[in-house]
């Protein structure tokens, strides 16, 4: 069975909320970044953070689906926004945003 999942997208004082299937690769949610924010997808990295810090996180493959790299309908509900993409400098390797969820970030 197919399910919603629910994401907001952060980037600086930026607020996008999104969905996609828990079908869909990882790339769909860099093409739904890439058409909002204007980010191309060739300069995104996902990241899945593992816990409330924002060092201690997972790269997630382009090539995977969202419920392959983890996401279900029971961390990913509209009422939780629990998953935040927020933009990061790959090439700096430093966070530029401040408000960093605990589950998904965009580097």
């Amino acid at each position: 069975m197919v399910h919603e999942l629910f994401f907001e997208i952060v980037r600086e004082k930026q607020h996008v909320f999104c969905d996609a299937k828990d079908t869909a690769p990882v790339l769909e949610l860099k093409r739904i970044v890439e058409g909002v924010l204007k980010i191309p997808v060739t300069d995104q990295v996902l990241v899945r953070l593992l816990d409330d810090s924002t060092t201690n996180f997972q790269p997630l493959d382009d090539k995977k689906t969202l419920a392959e790299s983890g996401f279900t309908v029971n961390n990913a509900k509209v009422r939780l926004s629990s998953h935040k993409l927020s933009r990061y400098s790959s090439a700096a390797s430093t966070v530029s945003s401040s408000k960093l969820s605990k589950f998904l970030e965009l580097i």
